[in-house]
């Protein structure tokens, strides 16, 4: 009987316990909980730090840009600029960290460590989070600092 048992109990450990482990590369389905995926750009804002109010400075290569938030907490956002033909050719790539501060109520929040720069300016207070927000949307903000003045940076994503 005592081994009967035993036997029960290692069946059932090979058969739930491999389907746990296994690992197909896949990220996990998305969740109003969390920021993991791909988000695509919906709005940019910028305002001068120390004057209230923002401006709306999107434009329609701004709407390409995208934000991947990986399971094992890296970032990959993918800004598209106007360049002079004015046809969204040009991109860069801005990797980083993020870091949850934890779950709010109904959404998530939290620090942006960004590895590189943002159209050439140095980015610092970075943070992203889905408070106000419905479940497929989030904001991410950042500050940088362009010939001399500091700009406030508020960028609404949607998940893609």
């Amino acid at each position: 009987m005592k081994n009967q048992i035993k036997l029960t109990i290692l069946l059932l450990l090979l058969t739930f316990g491999n389907g746990c482990d296994k690992k197909d590369g896949t990220e996990p389905a998305p969740s109003a909980q969390s920021p993991v995926g791909e988000w695509i750009n919906t709005r940019v804002e910028r305002g001068l730090v120390g004057i209230t109010g923002v401006s709306n400075i999107t434009e329609d290569c701004d709407l390409l840009s995208t934000i991947k938030f990986n399971s094992n907490n890296t970032i990959e956002f993918i800004n598209y600029n106007t360049n002079s033909s004015n046809d969204c050719s040009d991109s860069e790539t801005i990797t980083g960290q993020w870091i949850s501060d934890g779950l709010i109520s109904g959404g998530f929040e939290g620090e942006l460590i960004f590895d590189s720069t943002f159209q050439g300016n140095i980015i610092t207070n970075g943070g992203y989070s889905s408070q106000g927000q419905t479940n497929n949307f989030f904001v991410m903000y950042f500050r940088t600092i362009i010939d001399g003045e500091e700009y406030d940076y508020i960028l609404d994503f949607q998940r893609n």
